[in-house]
């Protein structure tokens, strides 16, 4: 079994949302986000992306360790990768309960062709179904993309400021 691994990109704050301080001097909010899969590849590029798009990451390589964090921390945002998993079913198990929160953006990486799963995950109220997903999208921008949507979904303002 291997560990959780969590990657913060800026230290502790204060306030209800932390904050990130990134190039030009705007300041951020940032969110937790948990990714999940038990492709090694796939896991490191989607943790890469959230990352790179203003996330604090939890990274999970099996339904364990994820079910233990999903307990244990909120999340404004998780992605779940079931592309390639012959059997999904605690995965899958998991994205619900994620939808469920309502204030959790699910972002479900599926098997490309598969029109079945893609209806599943737009029933389960996915944010974003991304089929065949590979190291060359730019799941970076979709992660950049979903901290707007967190903050409203949240009720937290994003604040830009100059330094």
């Amino acid at each position: 079994m291997t560990a959780v691994i969590e990657r913060t990109s800026s230290p502790v704050a204060t306030s209800a949302a932390p904050v990130r301080r990134i190039p030009g001097g705007r300041v951020l909010s940032t969110f937790r986000c948990i990714v999940v899969s038990k492709n090694v590849e796939r896991l490191e590029m989607l943790e890469q992306a959230a990352f790179d798009g203003g996330w604090s990451t939890v990274v999970c390589s099996d339904e364990t360790e994820a079910w233990t964090a999903v307990k244990r921390q909120r999340f404004q945002m998780a992605i779940i990768d079931v592309d390639g998993v012959e059997d999904a079913e605690e995965l899958k198990a998991l994205a619900q309960e994620v939808s469920q929160s309502g204030k959790t953006l699910l972002m479900l990486c599926g098997n490309e062709g598969n029109g079945l799963e893609e209806i599943w995950a737009r029933q389960l109220g996915s944010w974003l179904y991304l089929p065949g997903v590979t190291r060359g999208c730019d799941v970076a921008s979709l992660c950049e993309q979903a901290v707007p949507v967190a903050e409203k979904l949240n009720g937290i303002k994003n604040e830009q400021v100059s330094c």
